[in-house]
C-alpha cells in the first residue's frame, strides 16, 4: 500500500514534470543526498529523461 505522503509528493513532481516537459535532449547531474524528498524527486525525473550511456572518459594522450 503507498502511503499518502510518497503519494502526495509523486502527485506534486508529476504536475511539475507535465506542466515544464524536457524541450529537447538534456544532460544533467543530480546531487541529492540533502534532499529530503529524494525518491519522489528521482521518479519524477526518471519519468522525464531517459538513460544515457555511462561515462566514459577519453583515454589520456
Amino acid at each position: 500500500m503507498e502511503s499518502p505522503e510518497k503519494a502526495r509528493l509523486d502527485a506534486f513532481f508529476r504536475r511539475i514534470t507535465e506542466r515544464f516537459p524536457a524541450a529537447g535532449q538534456a544532460t544533467s547531474l543530480i546531487i541529492t543526498h540533502l534532499l529530503p524528498e529524494r525518491p519522489a524527486f528521482l521518479r519524477a525525473m526518471a519519468r522525464m529523461t531517459t538513460p544515457s550511456p555511462p561515462f566514459s572518459p577519453s583515454p589520456s594522450p
